[in-house]
């Protein structure tokens, strides 16, 4: 494994480190192996957004005895609402969960603090001027958190929050498809036609070098689109390996790790294996000529959306109806054990999506699906 630094602190970071995200509704098992398979490989972060008061004890249980083996990102501003995750700017309950988080982890720390999904301007605002940050910076200060970050999709409110000189890093989507985005100042249609190009956007590219000037850490999410990338059936515009999309990220400027969302240990080995690739396994120049903008309204499985009022997991239900829509049978099962509760098409998920999926119309048209399939 190879280690880059975050240039403020000097504190070394993998090249590779782990997105827990997947792993949240799995069982301790799988998460231990996943834990134990990354140390093995040297991976030594992992970006632990989740509320779940489960997936916390059982990362307890992952790092005890090796806590100096693994940093740990924690969110500010991920919370549960009624069991389900929500993203949050109350102070007091942000606190409240970053607190559990140490206790349940069993440490007196978390490497990074990032405040969570901050996508447009006015929810900035709110972060830097209603406590959130003044929470972080104090939660530095008492030693609870050695760095201060915060997770975004957005170019032009990354780069605001970034200017205030007061992050380490910033958790931020990249791969070869997004980057065709060439994104203005209007942060709502990140995804209209207007904002299209099929070459690699320059404002984007001028973020990271922005990110590098300020030494502002970038460690990437999404590096395979959810996972699209890599899957030849996906109607993602280019199909990439494991080794082609870590590349790419890892020579964005800027960047000093790529979080791979891992929910198994095969996973785990295939993301570590990039460090032993070869220059041809790794050269994606091949198929970069081939990234075009049709990523408008693809789930990226985040679970931004939530919470659903009806307490729908949107994330694994569209990741059914986009398996069955695939033609994929087993994605039959996946919808009949996620759809048990009807979508009351409230629009509230789509309103917190990121990519502009549009959830109702999955939803509805599922049945319809299940039934041609079935």
């Amino acid at each position: 494994m190879k280690y880059r630094k975050f240039s403020k602190t000097g504190i070394p970071i993998s090249e590779i480190s782990l997105g827990a995200e997947h792993l949240e509704f799995e069982d301790k098992k799988l998460l231990l192996d996943v834990v134990s398979a990354c140390i093995d490989h040297g991976i030594n972060y992992a970006d632990f957004f989740m509320p779940s008061p489960n997936v916390r004890d059982y990362m307890k249980t992952a790092l005890k005895g090796r806590r100096d083996k693994m940093m740990v990102a924690g969110h500010l501003g991920a919370v549960q609402k009624d069991g389900q995750y929500e993203r949050s700017r109350d102070v007091k309950k942000c606190e409240l969960y970053i607190e559990d988080l140490l206790t349940r982890l069993d440490t007196d720390y978390v490497d990074m603090l990032m405040l969570h999904y901050i996508d447009d301007a006015d929810d900035a605002q709110i972060v830097l001027n209603d406590g959130l940050l003044a929470l972080g910076q104090r939660l530095v200060r008492q030693g609870k958190a050695r760095m201060l970050g915060f997770s975004s999709h957005m170019v032009m409110t990354s780069q605001a929050l970034i200017e205030t000189g007061s992050f380490d890093s910033a958790m931020f989507s990249i791969n070869p498809v997004f980057d065709t985005m060439n994104v203005d100042t209007d942060m709502d249609g990140l995804f209209e036609k207007e904002h299209q190009q099929d070459e690699i956007g320059q404002e984007r590219q001028a973020f990271y070098r922005f990110c590098e000037t300020e030494q502002c850490g970038i460690v990437v999410m999404k590096a395979y689109g959810a996972g699209r990338l890599l899957d030849k059936n996906s109607a993602f515009p280019i199909t990439m390996t494991t080794d082609q999309s870590l590349e790419y990220a890892l020579t964005r400027p800027g960047v000093v790790s790529v979080a791979v969302g891992c929910k198994s240990v095969a996973e785990v080995d295939a993301a570590a294996a990039y460090c032993e690739a070869s220059e041809q396994q790794r050269d994606y120049s091949g198929v970069i000529k081939k990234a075009s903008m049709a990523t408008s309204g693809f789930c990226m499985y985040c679970n931004h959306c939530l919470p659903c009022p009806q307490n729908i997991n949107i994330a694994k239900t569209i990741g059914a109806i986009d398996a069955m829509e695939q033609g994929d049978k087993g994605g039959v099962r996946m919808y009949e054990e996620q759809s048990e509760v009807d979508c009351i098409a409230c629009g509230e998920c789509e309103e917190r999506c990121p990519f502009g999926v549009e959830v109702i119309d999955k939803m509805q048209s599922a049945d319809d699906l299940l039934d041609k399939l079935s």
